[in-house]
C-alpha cells in the first residue's frame, strides 16, 4: 500500500493537489529546526513507531514556566 502512495503524490502533484515534500532523518529534522531559528526544549516518542517523534521547539528565550 505504501507504494502506491508514493506513486499516486506526483500525479497529484500535477493537479495542485499534494505539496513537494521532502522526508527528513532525526538528524536532518533536528537541524532544520534549529537553523530556523528554533530551540528545541523537548522530544519523545510515542508508540512503537520510531519515526513519528513529537517535538516542543521555541524561539530562544521564550521559554514559560
Amino acid at each position: 500500500m505504501k507504494w502506491a502512495l508514493r506513486a499516486l503524490f506526483p500525479v497529484l502533484r500535477v493537479f495542485g493537489l499534494f505539496p513537494v515534500a521532502a522526508s527528513l532523518g532525526a538528524t536532518q529534522l533536528r537541524q532544520s529546526i534549529c537553523d530556523a531559528g528554533f530551540e528545541i526544549v523537548d522530544e519523545r516518542l510515542f508508540g512503537d513507531y520510531t519515526q513519528n517523534p513529537y517535538i516542543v521547539a521555541c524561539k530562544p528565550g521564550q521559554i514559560t514556566a
